[in-house]
């Protein structure tokens, strides 16, 4: 049992899940990877992501009915509100599907292209306006939902790579959120122009929800803290890596500012000394006042009767990212993407009755794959705090610091890396000290997440881990910008980021040193670097002109205003 502290009245809210692992480039022929639950009176649907199928359950989700494929990768499946449609962004060929269900068949009625990997999508609360979200191409195309047709509309750059998108009841504000650390946009609907960009200190935002007074946004999510080290008791207690709902003040957020940090009121954790609530997801409020949230690097699902009541702690499958209520109102239905099934909870009883599974031809699990399942499994780490996908989000990364102890020394927080890629690009560690991949995953495994008295700091899973790390690859690189090149061998940056990965195996003095006078450090790769927001072993350069320009990297000399320009192109298209 726990509490989850959040002091206010019920309401009731939809949500749209949303899970991303490795790249994949075509649906798995053996694994569903369910990851939203759509409810109809006469069905459930349930679109799974690797398979590129949608499940048709009957209604008392007893068993499946019918397959529906649609040969894509499946972001997810979200309703049109008072409509037969549904919505699909589909990962792997830049575009999201319409699909309408009547008469127990589900067909795709129109598509249109979304540039970049579009991962989530959502309806206006009148079901006149589309929004996708593109992970990639750091942007939102919105579209007019007229007649069964999509017709492009506007599409809006964004400085993040966005995911979850939240429209008020209203249809005044979209608020599009980062996939991987805090930032915000603020989108305003009547031109579709930005009008803000805001943060706040999250990661990994999986869940979110309005709150029940109208004047609250409701983030569930991880939260790093790069002041505490990651020694023993700070772990055991969730002062590194925690998870909870953050609210947000919706006024100050929707309303223009100078000030980039929203104003919050309260942070509401969901573990305790123990039993860690890692890597939250969907969460929504039941009809009788309820809720229930997944706990997905945990494997669990936590069900209250009131808000800022108990609630129970239920174990219902490997990494459960999707749930929704019965249109029974007495069941609850959980996906569980590593799994392939969806699980029935009775909620009188708060006990799981039965697992539907939505893959009838397993195969023997690679070794990549059972190390995918380790990724993202935080009873890796002590008691459940953090999983690998808990500080590197989906194999890429928060953007912020960590204090891992991995170079010997502590409260010296690093920036933490992305993993894309990561298995050319040795040795490892920001000192480079580590050039057996292996050994810097035990390294992590037992000091970093102090993982050792879970007994899963195996050589075995450390190879597991590798294969899958292997699987990752660094989101697709743009035209090389020739000008740019010349730039860059000129003033020497190839000397330290080299061949293909733009990396080396030394260590430099480049004029900048650690808490501790440390000035060595190994070059990160600079693969997907227009995918982060910061640089530095510290984050201490604020965007990429600042490497250049205030901190004069390297070798102290500042490129002119032509040079920086193409300089900066290139960069920006590895």
């Amino acid at each position: 049992m726990g509490r989850l502290l959040l002091r206010w009245v019920q309401f009731v809210a939809v949500l749209l899940p949303s899970v991303s692992a490795a790249l994949t480039e075509a649906p798995d022929e053996y694994h569903s990877g369910p990851v939203s639950i759509v409810v109809r009176n006469d069905a459930v649907l349930v679109a799974g992501r690797l398979s590129g199928q949608v499940s048709v359950l009957d209604a008392g989700a007893s068993k499946v009915l019918d397959v529906f494929g649609f040969g894509k990768i499946l972001g997810g499946l979200a309703p049109v509100a008072g409509t037969e449609f549904l919505l699909a962004p589909a990962e792997n060929s830049d575009e999201v599907l319409l699909l309408r269900w009547r008469n127990r068949r589900l067909d795709k009625v129109a598509s249109a292209k979304v540039p970049g990997t579009p991962v989530h999508a959502v309806a206006s609360a009148d079901g006149r306006w589309v929004s996708v979200s593109a992970l990639w191409g750091r942007s939102v195309s919105v579209f007019r939902l007229q007649g069964g047709r999509l017709e492009l509309h506007k599409r809006v750059e964004l400085p993040f790579s966005p995911r979850l998108q939240w429209w008020s009841p209203d249809g005044a504000h979209l608020v599009v959120l980062d996939s991987f650390g805090g930032q915000l946009a603020v989108l305003d609907p009547r031109s579709f122009r930005r009008l803000s960009v805001r943060h706040c200190q999250v990661s990994a935002v999986r869940g979110v929800l309005p709150g029940p007074d109208g004047k609250s946004l409701l983030l569930v999510h991880n939260r790093v803290n790069a002041s505490n080290p990651t020694t023993q008791p700070m772990v055991f207690y969730g002062f590194v890596v925690s998870s909870g709902v953050l609210m947000l003040d919706l006024d100050n957020l929707l309303r223009p500012s100078p000030e980039p940090a929203v104003r919050q009121f309260g942070f509401h954790p969901l573990g305790d000394v123990k039993a860690g609530g890692a890597d939250p997801g969907q969460m929504v409020f039941l009809r009788d006042g309820g809720f229930a949230v997944c706990l997905g690097g945990v494997g669990e699902v936590a069900v209250g009767d009131s808000l800022g009541g108990e609630f129970t702690r239920i174990p219902v499958g490997r990494r459960p990212v999707a749930l929704a209520e019965a249109a029974d109102g007495r069941h609850l239905l959980v996906a569980n993407y590593f799994d392939d099934d969806v699980v029935v909870i009775d909620l009188a009883t708060r006990k799981v009755l039965r697992r539907v599974g939505l893959n009838h031809a397993p195969d023997p699990p690679s070794e990549a794959r059972r190390g995918e399942v380790l990724f993202y499994d935080a009873k890796v780490g002590l008691h459940g705090w953090m999983s690998c996908h808990s500080c590197h989000v989906d194999g890429h990364a928060t953007g912020g610091l960590a204090d891992t102890l991995g170079d010997g020394t502590v409260y010296t927080p690093k920036r933490i890396p992305s993993l894309f890629g990561t298995t050319g690009t040795g040795p490892w560690g920001w000192d480079g000290a580590k050039p057996d991949l292996h050994a810097q995953i035990l390294q992590s495994m037992r000091v970093t997440m102090q993982g050792s008295e879970m007994k899963k700091d195996t050589a075995a899973n450390a190879a597991r881990l590798a294969a899958y790390l292997d699987t990752l690859r660094a989101p697709p690189s743009r035209a090389e910008h020739p000008p740019g090149r010349e730039v860059f061998q000129r003033l020497g940056c190839a000397d330290c980021h080299a061949g293909p990965g733009y990396t080396s195996a030394k260590t430099y003095d480049v004029g900048v040193h650690d808490e501790k006078g440390r000035t060595k450090f190994n070059p990160p790769s600079l693969r997907g670097l227009r995918h982060r927001h910061r640089f530095f072993h510290d984050n201490r350069a604020a965007s990429l002109e600042d490497v250049f320009i205030r901190h004069r990297h390297p070798e102290g000399e500042t490129p002119d205003g032509k040079d920086l320009r193409n300089l900066l192109l290139f960069l920006r298209d590895l």
